[in-house]
């Protein structure tokens, strides 16, 4: 939410619409927070498209933990680039850290072969490269190849 908020005090109009907030982050023990459902996000597309607000600049995202939910924001997604190839989309794939998982396991799968070839730029950690890639990332070499693999897959 800090990034919208930079933006809009340069003046751009955000629509930020939460999926999903971890309230704690897994290095505090504890973490979890709400999670929208598909067909909630599908009535909220459709009424931001009823609207005529689905016409962005921009399109940012980032935690969404479950997969079904994850594959609307990429169908949705998908769509967007489609009537405008050169919407730039920005892709934070928010899984892990610290070699685990905050996300179920079946949204990796999702971003690497959905939202990753439509992604203009993406802001994976370290952690989060190792699992778009397969590469374990333990010496110069294996950076290499896993940067050459995320950008040319």
């Amino acid at each position: 939410m800090r990034v919208c908020e930079g933006v809009q005090l340069r003046n751009v109009f955000v629509s930020l619409l939460s999926i999903g907030i971890p309230r704690f982050r897994t290095g505090y023990g504890r973490f979890g927070g709400p999670k929208t459902d598909p067909a909630q996000l599908r009535a909220i597309f459709k009424a931001m498209e009823d609207n005529d607000l689905m016409h962005p600049s921009r399109v940012l995202t980032g935690y969404i933990p479950g997969s079904e939910a994850l594959k609307v924001v990429a169908e949705l997604v998908k769509e967007l680039k489609a009537s405008k190839p050169s919407l730039p989309y920005i892709l934070d794939p928010v899984m892990g850290d610290e070699g685990k998982l905050y996300v179920d396991a079946d949204v990796v799968p999702i971003y690497r072969d959905s939202l990753l070839p439509l992604a203009t730029v993406i802001t994976p950690n370290w952690f989060e490269v190792e699992l778009l890639t397969g590469i374990k990332l333990d010496s110069l070499s294996s950076l290499r190849s896993a940067l050459r693999k995320l950008h040319r897959d």
